[in-house]
C-alpha cells in the first residue's frame, strides 16, 4: 500500500486501480492484460500504480481477496434467522443474482483457476476462505445446540461441502452460462437439506405400532 497522509485518498487511487484493471481483464483477458495498459486505463504513472500494486500479482490477489471477501459478508449477513437450510438459500440467491449482474463473475473464476497454479495467491485466497467457512461451520454449530440440524454431523465438514456446492453453482454460472438458475437453487436447496436435516424419526420414535403390534 502506498504511503499516504491521506488514508481516504489512498483507499480512492487503490479502488481506481481495481476498476480499471477489472476493465482490462475483461477487455484483453487474465494474462494479456499489462501494467502499462492497467496504469493507462486508470489514468496514473507506472510509478504510482507499483507504489500501491508491486505487480500485476498483487493486483489479481487483491481482486480475488475482494471477492472471497464479498461472499464471507454475504454469508455474514444472511445467516440470521436460525433456520439455517433456508438462510443457505438466501445465500445462494444474493450469489446467483450477483453473477448473473456482474461480468467480472467469469474473471473471478479465471483468478480461482489461477490460484491452483500461483501458490502464493493461493495461501492468499485460503485465508479468506477459512475465514468465511469457519463462519460457517460456526452458524451450524448454533443451529445443532438448538435442535436446527442433525448434531451428528461435522460442522467443519458441513461447511466445507456447502462450500463446494456454492462454488460449484457459481461458476458453473459464470463459465456454462446456465440459464436456470431455479433449478441449480432447488439443487442446493436439497444438498443443504441432506447435509444438515436433523434424523428421520423411525415409526416407533414418531409413536407407530412396531411390526409386532400388528400381527394379528
Amino acid at each position: 500500500m502506498a504511503r499516504t497522509s491521506d488514508p481516504v485518498l489512498a483507499e480512492r487511487r487503490r479502488r481506481a486501480i481495481l476498476d480499471a484493471a477489472t476493465r482490462c481483464f475483461r477487455r484483453h483477458g487474465f494474462h494479456q492484460a499489462s501494467m502499462a495498459s492497467i496504469c493507462a486505463e486508470a489514468n496514473l504513472s507506472a510509478g504510482a500504480l507499483y507504489r500501491y500494486f508491486p505487480s500485476k500479482a498483487d493486483i489479481i490477489a487483491a481482486f480475488a481477496e475482494e471477492d472471497r471477501q464479498t461472499v464471507a459478508a454475504i454469508l455474514e449477513g444472511a445467516l440470521t434467522t436460525g433456520d439455517l437450510a433456508l438462510d443457505l438459500r438466501k445465500v445462494a440467491e444474493t450469489l446467483a443474482e450477483r453473477v448473473a449482474g456482474d461480468p467480472s463473475g467469469q474473471l473471478v473464476a479465471e483468478v480461482l483457476s489461477e490460484a491452483s497454479r500461483d501458490r502464493a495467491l493461493a495461501e492468499r485466497l485460503q485465508a479468506v476462505d477459512e475465514d468465511a467457512r469457519g463462519r460457517l461451520a460456526a452458524a451450524i454449530a448454533r443451529a445443532q445446540r438448538r435442535g436446527l440440524a442433525d448434531p451428528a454431523v461435522d460442522p467443519a465438514v458441513a461447511a466445507r461441502l456447502l462450500f463446494a456446492g456454492l462454488d460449484g453453482l457459481l461458476i458453473r454460472a459464470a463459465l456454462l452460462g446456465q440459464s436456470n438458475p431455479i433449478a441449480a437453487l432447488e439443487d442446493f436447496q436439497a444438498l443443504a437439506d441432506r447435509i444438515l436435516a436433523l434424523p428421520r424419526a423411525t415409526p416407533q420414535q414418531a409413536g407407530a405400532a412396531s411390526p409386532a403390534e400388528t400381527l394379528p
